[in-house]
């Protein structure tokens, strides 16, 4: 299961640095995807997926891309 963790985090890394990449502000985009999954009805979250450890897993990729790849002054 650990490792299954592991590739799921290596996957949002791997697309939090494309975002970045592409010039999107990462905190922007965290704040607001947690806010959804979180804030929104309309999301459905099964109850297989533990809604902390999905917002855990937004925010420790966003560290790792952070330490990864250096901010730029528009983010």
């Amino acid at each position: 299961m650990l490792e299954s963790r592991d590739q799921e985090l290596q996957g949002l890394v791997a697309v939090l640095i494309t975002a970045r990449m592409q010039g999107l502000n990462l905190d922007f985009l965290c704040n607001r995807s947690i806010g959804s999954l979180v804030g929104d009805s309309s999301i459905r979250i099964s109850d297989a997926v533990n809604l902390d450890q999905v917002v855990t897993d937004i925010e420790a990729a966003k560290l790792i891309v952070n330490e990864m790849l250096p901010r730029t002054v528009e983010d």
